[in-house]
């Protein structure tokens, strides 16, 4: 059998749901990156000299997905060992695409980097999508439960493991390598955990994932990200000045999203405590009111009832009155007293209903404050949920903010003032970038010859 051999893939999954059009595209310029790149492993896609133009190969790719969860494509990170030649790790990468591609039915590209020579690997992107109809081949944006049921792998990133674990022994035993491959960790093979990358006899353990939702509860066509990423990665930063200024500018317009968002959520849970404190108020004033208009609506009440005294069944006053043109020459006494009664009793309806509208009107603003304040409990709510949806919980999103706000101030000063002059003059950045980097840089002086000559004099 040989020993074994360093065995390494990392596998990562997008979606639009989550990432929105672009982030696959993005993966596939820094795979592509002129500066690090050797050998490049294709299937169904063109080679292209420079990463921009790989990029937006891959972006036109990723809009192949017009649902609003599709999955718009995976990323490998696949490491060879370091016994197996040059030549041969194009050989395997070819094989291993093939496999994963269902014999170059979809779409896949390998960047060989070699800026790293003791860590031989490739940096990968895998479109699930048939070349002829544009459907999805491998249903790997399906649940774990929807795979199962179609007697398919489950986890796809144990497939992809699988398959690059079968590519490996097979070209192992045709090129006479003392070597093997096996995808299990060192803690499933009894093994101590790995160390360096220092060729065979050398694993590493699968990284552990929770799954923050049981997908029994995931619909079919629901994509499972099988391993989450931290938003910010040192090797982003200083593939060339103008990646690297793109990246400052993408990353503070998140940072001050985040930061937006953060201010919104504040201001709508003062805004609802203020309303909440607000209704009570009113509330308290309602209750105190409707206690001390109690009186009135008895004296109405009452008023009401003395009339009633006064008249008819027929509802006519009682007594009699003699007039002429408009005038009363003569009224009985109990004529005298019935429009005494109903005299009074109209005055008290008045007083009662002026009661009656000023408890409407305290009901009507306790309710008011009441449907404002869930309005702004529920925006308070929607907003948390947003950043708990892309960022995390409340110390992970702390985390990403620290990580961002580092990751632009270093990736501020990989790039000189000149070299993004150059980019800027030359049309490859836009004026908002070049903006953000003189910002974040600290360039003041050019900051003010941008504003006052719109960078003319640069």
């Amino acid at each position: 059998m040989g020993q074994f051999g360093y065995f390494r893939i990392e596998h990562s999954s997008f979606n639009r749901d989550e990432w929105g059009y672009g982030r696959v595209a993005n993966a596939a310029h820094y795979g592509a990156n002129q500066n690090k790149r050797g050998h490049v492993a294709t299937v169904g896609i063109p080679l292209y000299d420079t990463s921009y133009e790989t990029k937006h190969a891959f972006l036109e790719l990723e809009k192949l997905g017009t649902r609003k969860n599709a999955r718009l494509g995976d990323s490998l990170i696949v490491s060879f060992p370091n016994e197996v030649s040059e030549p041969h790790r194009l050989m395997m990468m070819e094989r291993f695409l093939s496999k994963i591609t269902f014999g170059g039915r979809t779409y896949a590209q390998a960047w060989e980097h070699v800026d790293k020579p003791g860590n031989p690997h490739f940096h990968a992107i895998i479109i699930d999508r048939d070349r002829l109809t544009g459907k999805s081949v491998g249903k790997f944006g399906h649940s774990r439960s929807w795979r199962k049921q179609h007697g398919l792998e489950p986890n796809v990133t144990e497939w992809m493991r699988k398959q690059w674990e079968d590519t490996g022994n097979e070209f192992f035993r045709e090129h006479g390598y003392s070597l093997s491959f096996d995808r299990r960790s060192n803690l499933e093979r009894g093994l101590d955990a790995p160390g360096e990358h220092r060729g065979y006899s050398n694993d590493n353990h699968i990284a552990e994932t929770t799954e923050k939702v049981s997908d029994d509860l995931l619909p079919a066509t629901e994509d499972v990200r099988e391993d989450d990423e931290p938003m910010l990665k040192s090797d982003l930063v200083g593939v060339d000045p103008v990646g690297t200024i793109k990246f400052i500018h993408d990353t503070k317009t998140t940072l001050e999203y985040l930061h937006r968002s953060q201010e919104a959520i504040k201001d709508a849970q003062e805004r609802y405590e203020y309303l909440v404190s607000e209704r009570e108020k009113v509330a308290s004033e309602a209750g105190k009111y409707h206690e001390d208009s109690l009186p009135i609506l008895m004296d109405s009440y009452r008023a009401q009832e003395r009339l009633s005294e006064h008249q008819t069944e027929t509802g006519q006053l009682k007594g009699r009155s003699i007039g002429i043109f408009g005038y009363t020459l003569f009224r009985t006494s109990a004529r005298k007293s019935a429009e005494q009664a109903q005299i009074e009793a109209h005055n008290a309806q008045l007083e009662a209903n002026r009661v009656e509208y000023t408890r409407k009107s305290y009901e009507h603003k306790v309710n008011q404050l009441s449907a404002q304040a869930s309005q702004e409990e529920r925006k308070a709510f929607a907003y948390q949920a947003e950043l708990v949806r892309m960022f995390g919980e409340e110390q992970e999103i702390a985390d990403a903010e620290a990580m961002m706000v580092s990751g632009i101030r270093e990736a501020a000063l990989v790039v000189t003032v000149g070299e993004a002059v150059t980019a800027y003059g030359e049309g490859l950045i836009t004026e908002d970038e070049f903006r953000t980097f003189l910002l974040e840089g600290g360039y003041e002086a050019e900051l003010q010859l941008l504003d006052e000559g719109n960078g003319m004099s640069l």
